[in-house]
């Protein structure tokens, strides 16, 4: 009968994250969050994206790389991102959208992109500063009054 040895269970974690073979939990999705039901067209937003296995558990050693696409074409994307250990299976990304009405923005893993989640929002328009408004009244007002001298 062996002895129980507990320095060899971190001497059997390291061995298994370099050979890749584990039996932690295999990444199977993306959750993506932080994004609002409405955005402002132009504004940066936030974008949470966390690697989760199938029983929507974060994996913490996921290392693939994200891609991310939008069905707004004007939209100004994060670029690839390769997770890190200190991601701790979740990186959160700026973005900005730009084309009005509702839009989705997916993120998938470069090497299988069955591996993948998406989010949806409607994009806004900006809704002027007072100053701007002020402005327009008082040119609009103008217009009246130099009508009304001639």
């Amino acid at each position: 009968m062996s002895a129980f040895k507990p320095w060899l269970f971190p001497l059997a974690a390291l061995l298994a994250l370099v050979t890749g073979s584990s039996s932690a939990s295999l990444i199977t999705h993306f959750e993506l969050s932080g994004l609002s039901p409405f955005t402002t067209s132009g504004s940066t937003d936030l974008l949470t994206v966390t690697a989760l296995d199938a029983s929507n558990v974060v994996v913490p050693t996921y290392s693939g790389t994200a891609h991310f696409a939008s069905s707004d074409f004007a939209a100004l994307l994060p670029p690839n991102y390769t997770f890190v250990v200190a991601d701790s299976g979740t990186h959160t990304f700026s973005l900005e959208l730009f084309t009005l009405g509702p839009q989705s923005i997916t993120a998938f893993d470069t090497s299988d992109t069955s591996i993948s989640g998406t989010i949806s929002t409607t994009v806004v328009a900006r809704v002027p500063e007072p100053a701007t408004l002020a402005l327009l009244a008082i040119g609009i007002a103008g217009l009246g009054v130099s009508r009304r001298k001639h």
